[in-house]
C-alpha cells in the first residue's frame, strides 16, 4: 500500500524500503502499489472469505491494531471489519504469561523465535515475520491460550471512553487497565452511578473476584470517592 508519508532514513535502512513521488522501490526495484483505501478493502475482503478469524500478532495490542484501527475509521470500514472477525490474540502478552524471562531474555518475537524454537530468521521482512510467529503460535503457545488472553474490538472503545478521565488523573493508568478488562467503559460507570449515586460505583469497584480475595477494580476509598466526584459533576 502507499504509505502516508515518507519512511525515516533508519526504517529504509532496515527494511530496503524507500517511498518518494508516489513511487515504493525496495532495493531499488519498482514495487506495485495501491491506495490505502483499497488495501484495507482488499484486507476485509481477505477476511470475509475465513469464518470469523482471531487476529493474531506480537505486540498489537498497543502498536499494529490502533493503527489499523485508525485507518479503518478513516474510510468508514470498521463496522465491516468488527463483522468479519472473532478477535485478537496478542503473542507478546501470551509470551510474557508462558516463558519465564530468565529463559529467554527478553520478549523480542526475534528472541523468543531463537530461544524455544531455535531459528533464525530476516526480523525486516514482512513474510519471515508473519511464517516464525505462526510457527512460535502453534508449536509453543497456542496450548496456552485461553479466553482470557483474547480480546475484541470494544476493549478499544472502552479504553478511549477512559482516558479523559485517565488526563484529569481521576483514575491511574492501573484502574483504567483493570477497567478495560472488565468492560466498564465511561457510559456504563455513568448508568451505575446514576442508578445508585451513594454505592453504585463502591459496590462494583470493591467487588471481590469469585476465589480471590483481590477487588474486581479497587477497595481504595480515594480511587472510588474520585470516581464518584467525577460523575457528581459532570
Amino acid at each position: 500500500m502507499n504509505p502516508s508519508g515518507r519512511f525515516t532514513e533508519e526504517a529504509s535502512r532496515v527494511t530496503g524500503l524507500f517511498y518518494e513521488g508516489g513511487i515504493m522501490k525496495r532495493h531499488g526495484q519498482t514495487l506495485e502499489t495501491i491506495s490505502a483505501e483499497e488495501g484495507l478493502k482488499q484486507f476485509v475482503n481477505f477476511l470475509a472469505s475465513s469464518s470469523k478469524p482471531f487476529l493474531i500478532g506480537h505486540n498489537i495490542q498497543n502498536f499494529d491494531v490502533p493503527i489499523l484501527l485508525y485507518n479503518l475509521q478513516r474510510f468508514d470500514l470498521v463496522r465491516y471489519f468488527q463483522d468479519e472477525i472473532s478477535g485478537f490474540i496478542d503473542t507478546y502478552k501470551l509470551s510474557k504469561k508462558v516463558f519465564d524471562k530468565e529463559t529467554v531474555s527478553n520478549y523480542k518475537q526475534e528472541t523468543l523465535v531463537k530461544a524455544v524454537l531455535g531459528l533464525d530468521y530476516d526480523a525486516h521482512n514482512a513474510m519471515s515475520d508473519v511464517i516464525s510467529l505462526k510457527a512460535l503460535y502453534e508449536r509453543k503457545l497456542a496450548s496456552e491460550c485461553d479466553a482470557s488472553d483474547v480480546y475484541n474490538w470494544a476493549y478499544y472503545s472502552v479504553k478511549t471512553s477512559l482516558e479523559p478521565l485517565v488526563n484529569q488523573k481521576v483514575i491511574s493508568t492501573l484502574i483504567c487497565k483493570r477497567l478495560v478488562s472488565c468492560s466498564l467503559s465511561v457510559s456504563k460507570l455513568r448508568l451505575i452511578h446514576k442508578r445508585d449515586p451513594h454505592n453504585g460505583i463502591r459496590n462494583v469497584f470493591s467487588e471481590v473476584v469469585s476465589d480471590s480475595k483481590m477487588a474486581r477494580i479497587s477497595k481504595s476509598k480515594n480511587v472510588i470517592n474520585k470516581v464518584v466526584e467525577f460523575f457528581n459533576a459532570n
